[in-house]
């Protein structure tokens, strides 16, 4: 210690207990308590001339010296500034609902027909707007007949169209339960005629040139023979061509 009080000056004190602190205070503090008080402060005495000398914890400085205090650790820095939050981001802008689109117009429309024919009965059947008749009839003639119901497409009496063509129909026909091509382009207004023992269909598209507009319609009819009621039942749809 003597060798510190020799060479250290007042001027340069601050400095060098800065560097003592820094380079090893910490560890000399951990093994010289002496020199360290309570709360880690360190006490040093100061000559006229500028000498320091460093005395244990609890001594006083002699006279004709000044008293010097350090603490082994600076103060504690103040807390940071809490940052400011950010502002909420706003909300996107939803998409625009799709147009709804414009009604369709309406289709032709169908019409359904049914109805039950006594035996030795005729089926009048309905005529179309474009002037096709579908009938048909009930002869009975008894089971082992293969005439027993039947079903007809006609145009119109004493009606001709361009070319003397009265009907045409294209499609398929059935007798019980045997399918055949059906095709009949006849002048004079005569049409497919289609009998059976228990049942008969037509299902073309047909239509009378004896209209202006000429226009189809679809004809699906079917015609069944009861032998336990000696009866025919006729049932169908016809739509008509859209336009």
């Amino acid at each position: 210690m003597s060798w510190i009080r020799s060479r250290l000056t007042f001027a340069n004190v601050a400095a060098s207990l800065a560097l003592f602190l820094a380079l090893g205070g910490g560890a000399y503090a951990a093994t010289s308590n002496a020199l360290v008080g309570s709360g880690g402060v360190i006490h040093g005495c100061v000559l006229k001339d500028g000498t320091l000398s460093v005395v244990s914890a609890g001594k006083k400085c002699p006279k004709h010296t000044s008293t010097l205090v350090f603490d082994q650790k600076g103060p504690q820095g103040s807390a940071g500034a809490t940052g400011v939050a950010g502002a909420p981001g706003a909300a996107g802008a939803g998409g625009a609902a799709g147009a709804t689109g414009a009604t369709g117009a309406a289709g032709p429309g169908a019409t359904s027909y049914f109805a039950t024919v006594a035996a030795n009965d005729d089926y009048n059947g309905v005529t179309l707007a474009n002037g096709v008749i579908i009938s048909g009839g009930c002869p009975d003639a008894g089971s082992a007949s293969d005439n027993n119901v039947f079903l007809e497409l006609q145009a119109e009496p004493d009606t001709h169209g361009i070319g003397g063509i009265d009907l045409q129909a294209s499609g398929t026909d059935a007798s019980d339960g045997g399918l055949a091509a059906l095709d009949s382009d006849n002048p004079g207004g005569t049409g497919p005629l289609v009998n059976g023992t228990t049942s008969v269909d037509i299902d073309v598209i047909a239509r009378s040139s004896q209209t202006a507009s000429n226009s189809f319609y679809r004809v699906d009819f079917h015609a069944y023979y009861n032998s336990s009621t000696s009866s025919c039942e006729f049932w169908g749809v016809t739509v008509p061509a859209a336009g």
